[in-house]
């Protein structure tokens, strides 16, 4: 059985490598496996019917250039979970985040140091909040007490409904359901709204109509929000299954944010991490088409992000364009 088994590994190592001992193959499988992880950057966005998800897919399909630059994109868990992922996973370079993660962290002291490890490198565009609430809910007020989904534990959504919520001192009781068993739940009536951080027009809604009466609810920038967050709108055109003709729901925004690891100038990862944020810079013009995700038409690379430090290779490409 010792025997079968030492084989067995032997066999995989042919295979893998591509020869035996001493013929020069197996150098030359190994060489090709560092080049392909020379040339590899792993992105890490959000949940698979999200924008985040859409950006990173468009990523790989706009800049993947073979023996120059390939563009892995992962499915993510939130921005809590992707900015760990950008900190401790081995094979992940760039992370789409909420640009309020930062403060987020930074007031938990989550991650020390961590202003040193991250940078970023542009804001991509303002993702909205939508609150979908079932008919006898007619504003935010009407949610205390009750039962409101605000997303997975370690999400972004879930961390902006926290903030949100405590700004307004409104008490609910949270539950932390997937965005798909929310939306049952919703139908059903076992909560009374769910809270959605997601860049418009966003497919989760799509399915939903009328019969159910469910609605987005109103959500005005306060004082205390106004520091983090922007104004925005839900139009009829981003929801006619969900707001009639000519309405507007008023309601906050965050920012998106491309973040990328702080590697040590000279190394391998930094080399990546430059080359891949300059291709994607360059073609922004090709991303903002209407090929890719109508948010690409938002990104400006000169935008800032209050709270965060810029990545020293876009501040040069600026300079120079």
């Amino acid at each position: 059985m010792r025997r079968r088994a030492i084989l067995g590994l032997a066999t995989a190592a042919l295979v893998l490598f591509g020869g035996v001992p001493g013929d020069g193959r197996g150098a030359r499988a190994a060489g090709e496996v560092e080049r392909a992880n020379r040339d590899t950057v792993g992105i890490v966005s959000g949940s698979v019917h999200g924008t985040y998800a859409r950006f990173a897919q468009d990523l790989s399909d706009a800049l993947d250039a073979p023996g120059e630059l390939r563009v892995v994109a992962m499915l993510g868990k939130g921005a809590v979970q992707n900015l760990a992922d950008l900190l401790y996973l081995r094979n992940v370079d760039v992370a789409i985040v909420q640009s309020d993660v930062l403060r987020f962290l930074r007031e938990d002291k989550v991650f020390p140091g961590l202003e040193s490890k991250v940078r970023y490198a542009v804001r991509l565009y303002d993702e909205e909040v939508h609150i979908l609430a079932r008919p006898e809910i007619r504003s935010i007020k009407d949610l205390a007490g009750r039962r409101v989904n605000t997303g997975p534990k370690g999400s972004g959504t879930a961390m902006t409904a926290k903030i949100l919520f405590d700004a307004e001192d409104i008490p609910i009781e949270p539950l932390n359901l997937s965005n798909s068993e929310a939306l049952a739940a919703l139908k059903a009536g076992s909560i009374a709204a769910a809270v959605f951080v997601v860049g418009k027009p966003a497919t989760y809604f799509r399915e939903i109509g009328g019969e159910h009466g469910l609605h987005f609810l109103p959500i005005e920038l306060s004082k205390g929000l106004e520091e983090t967050y922007l104004d925005a709108e839900l139009r009829t055109a981003d929801y006619p299954n969900l707001i009639p003709e000519g309405e507007r729901v008023p309601t906050i925004a965050v920012g998106a944010v491309m973040a990328v690891y702080n590697w040590k100038p000279g190394t391998s990862r930094y080399d990546r991490v430059v080359r891949f944020v300059r291709r994607m810079l360059d073609s922004l013009p090709l991303l903002q088409t209407d090929a890719y995700h109508p948010k690409w038409r938002f990104v400006d690379p000169r935008a800032t992000v209050p709270g965060w430090q810029r990545l020293e290779v876009v501040e040069q490409w600026l300079a120079g364009n």
